[in-house]
């Protein structure tokens, strides 16, 4: 006859069990213990902890019987509530035959849901009933299995995977984060030797960088770019990985390490071109940087590690997470990478976009905010598909590596769709051509078929982004080739060649050309043309070419906080050529409280309506003091004739944002 046993002794044995295997494998865990009762009377039946002096629980266990079925809601809840009392991220229900593994619910909610799901253990075949632990076989499966609950839960909080499927984006993130730095590290150096050793290779990798402004946004160059070269490689290699789970045709990523690095890469990147992907995949003049044998050794092993994992495991909507969150903030500065607030983007494309089916082109389009932002729009508004609101949405940079995050953004809007193409193409803007065609794969691209189409450049709605912040004296150190290049944008916009601009006026003047009359224009640029001397000629384009719809500008928060200029939001009609010169009312609005005042967080059901509430004031409201901003309004007829009669004499848009509700009165 069996001993007879309960859970109160199982669970004595369990914590004695994970207590022996922290204090022989230092793993970074303090203790298990069993919690006396909590403020409400219920008490965890194992607890293991981070930190027990200082409290911080990194899993509650609720230990049952094998008669106490795991679907049992009371079960399942207090299991739920006694972890939300002590705050800790993960939960597991054990009785003594099964074994599984959750993230604890966030407080209100009581009840475990499949996406609180991380892992679960094989029922043992011969637990059956509380007594049958007790047996020297099954105490031994036993041990081992709180053992490796252990080592699960370890593994989650230091790589946020779990039997080498990654479920935790944010742990994964940082781990790998941490990877990627040691690596820029030593990249730093091999730039340096690479480029000390090659006055070509210096020469054109500068002019590469300074054609992004890139030498302009960052404090130091050559950390900027060791650092695009790391994330770059592990971008490419994350999506890689994720694109195979559909094509699992496409060569394996296993390196060999006696050989170079960058050609074996360049095999598998030039493989998974043959899909699409150019922006993401194609050659870049980084890979030109000679990599020292330690550096491609560690990279190797990385990407190794990478390809360890199951893929395939991954839910989408995690995968999806660790590309978002791939590039830390910081570290976006520090690359050249400025971010666009989500709330700043979806105000510009309220203000720019007519129609829900509208084609929208993003210049500059960097990290690719502004086409997300519209494709979640498009994704709230319409009835389109993934495939139909990525043919809406263009666009176009001169840097390989912000190409390379504006696809990924932009395919992690649906990572299970078969045809997941972006229209994201690595060229300089200003060498476009309205006329051109762009080869990219079909809007129905089946799977695995090599065929491309070469697609007109259509004609856009809009036109919107964050064109860079180069001044016009900064321009002056770009080589004689690039400075030609700006000469005809101007020339082409029946401007002086030898007009000084700062690059943004550039785009603006560019950026016509690929508008239809009555598009709109939506751009964040420098408010320095508001009040300089250069401004004038600006203004008389803008005067000629467009009907200002909306000048925005905040005295209560800076669109970029990082970056020491003062910023305007510019949202211009395109007119027809033949069409009268604008005479309507040029808007100023000045935003007296930050966006966040106007907007509830974006996964709030009530963003859009209170955006779009937001977008019809600031383009309607009459001149005067509103809640949250005022608005002021010159006549653009008469500053154009005023820009006409005295054109060397600087017209003063800035001043409009700071008149007094009085001066208001007045003027009026």
């Amino acid at each position: 006859m069996a001993k007879p046993s309960n859970e109160w002794e199982f669970q004595g044995e369990a914590i004695t069990w994970v207590n022996a295997f922290l204090a022989s494998h230092p793993v970074g865990l303090d203790m298990a213990t069993q919690e006396f009762a909590n403020a409400d009377g219920r008490r965890s039946d194992l607890t293991i902890w981070k930190n027990h002096g200082a409290r911080i629980a990194v899993l509650t266990a609720e230990l049952k019987t094998p008669v106490v079925s795991m679907g049992d809601i009371k079960y399942q809840r207090d299991a739920v509530r006694k972890a939300q009392l002590l705050n800790s991220p993960y939960l597991a229900l054990w009785n003594i035959k099964e074994l599984k593994l959750f993230k604890t619910p966030a407080s209100p909610r009581k009840d475990l849901l499949p996406e609180d799901f991380l892992h679960e253990w094989e029922p043992d075949p011969l637990i059956r009933s509380v007594a049958d632990w007790l047996t020297p076989a099954a105490k031994a499966r036993l041990r081992d299995r709180a053992n490796d609950l252990v080592i699960r839960l370890n593994d989650l909080l230091t790589t946020g995977a779990i039997a080498r499927t990654v479920v935790e984006a944010t742990v994964f993130v940082s781990f790998l984060t941490e990877r990627v730095r040691l690596l820029r590290h030593q990249i730093y150096t091999d730039l340096g030797t690479s480029l000390s050793a090659s006055k070509k290779l210096r020469t054109d990798i500068v002019k590469w960088a300074d054609r992004q402004g890139l030498r302009y946004l960052v404090g130091d160059l050559y950390s900027a770019l060791a650092g695009q070269v790391a994330y770059r490689i592990v971008g490419q290699t994350l999506f890689y990985l994720a694109f195979r789970r559909q094509q699992p045709s496409l060569p394996a990523l296993t390196l060999d390490p006696s050989k170079r690095l960058y050609p074996q890469l360049r095999s598998r990147w030039d493989a998974i071109r043959a899909y699409d992907y150019e922006a993401l995949f194609e050659p870049s003049p980084l890979e030109d940087i000679q990599l020292s044998t330690d550096t491609e050794q560690r990279f190797v092993t990385l990407i190794d590690d990478l390809d360890g994992y199951d893929w395939s495991s991954i839910h989408s909507d995690v995968l999806g997470r660790v590309f978002e969150q791939l590039i830390p903030g910081d570290e976006r500065i520090a690359l050249g990478q400025y971010y666009t607030s989500d709330a700043l983007a979806d105000v510009i494309l309220g203000l720019a976009l007519d129609t829900p089916t509208d084609r929208v082109l993003d210049p500059a389009v960097g990290t690719g905010t502004f086409l997300r932002r519209a494709h979640q729009r498009l994704r709230n508004t319409t009835k389109l598909r993934h495939e139909e609101i990525l043919d809406r949405l263009w666009g176009i940079d001169i840097s390989a590596f912000a190409a390379e995050l504006a696809v990924i953004n932009l395919c992690r809007q649906d990572l299970d769709s078969q045809s997941n193409f972006p229209r994201i193409a690595v060229r300089d803007f200003f060498d476009l051509k309205t006329t051109e065609r762009l080869s990219f794969p079909p809007a129905q691209h089946a799977p695995g078929s090599p065929n491309r189409v070469e697609i007109p450049i259509p004609v856009f709605d809009a036109v919107v982004g964050n064109p860079p912040y180069v001044r016009s004296q900064q321009l002056d150190d770009i080589d004689a080739s690039y400075k030609r290049k700006l000469a005809r944008v101007a020339l082409d916009a029946n401007l002086p060649a030898a007009v000084k601009f700062d690059a943004f006026a550039y785009f603006i003047l560019h950026a016509r050309k690929f508008l239809r009359p009555g598009g709109r224009l939506g751009f964040v640029t420098s408010a320095a043309w508001l009040t300089s001397s250069y401004g004038s000629l600006l203004k008389t384009f803008i005067l000629r070419q467009f009907q200002p719809a909306v000048l925005l500008f905040s005295l209560a928060e800076p669109f970029f906080p990082e970056v020491a200029v003062d910023t305007v939001v510019v949202v211009l009609e395109a007119v027809a050529e033949s069409s009268a010169a604008p005479s309507g009312p040029i808007r100023f609005v000045t935003l007296l409280q930050p966006l966040s005042a106007f907007l509830p967080p974006p996964t709030d059901p009530g963003y859009w309506p209170a955006l779009e509430q937001l977008v019809v004031d600031l383009e309607n409201k009459p001149t005067g003091q509103h809640e949250g901003f005022s608005v002021f309004e010159l006549n653009a007829a008469a500053e154009r004739l005023a820009l006409t009669e005295s054109p060397n004499e600087p017209r003063n848009w800035a001043r409009p944002f700071r008149v007094t509700p009085i001066y208001q009165d007045l003027f009026s």
